[in-house]
């Protein structure tokens, strides 16, 4: 592999890593969004999100199980208030 080459793929994985950093990032606001919404205590979520362990990948895949969760939850409220109101 020719320096050039090489050069072109670090570049490549740079930007990639970059995308799912700021991907991450987004997921993180979101969860403080919905869980601030919902009146959770997003302290608690954040030391919950906190004391897992395991690879990147792993904690990045528990924030989005817990981004999935609070979206369920609100999705749920929203069907209630829907319902109360009608």
């Amino acid at each position: 592999m020719g320096f050039k080459k090489g050069f072109r793929w670090l570049k490549k994985v740079i930007y990639k890593t970059n995308d799912d950093l700021d991907d991450a990032l987004a997921e993180a606001k979101e969860v403080a969004n919905i869980a601030t919404a919902l009146g959770e205590n997003t302290l608690s979520l954040f030391f919950k999100l906190e004391k897992r362990d395991g690879t990147l990948k792993d904690q990045l895949s528990s924030i989005k199980q817990t981004l999935e969760e609070l979206r369920r939850k609100r999705e749920e409220r929203m069907k209630e208030l829907c319902d109360i109101q009608s």
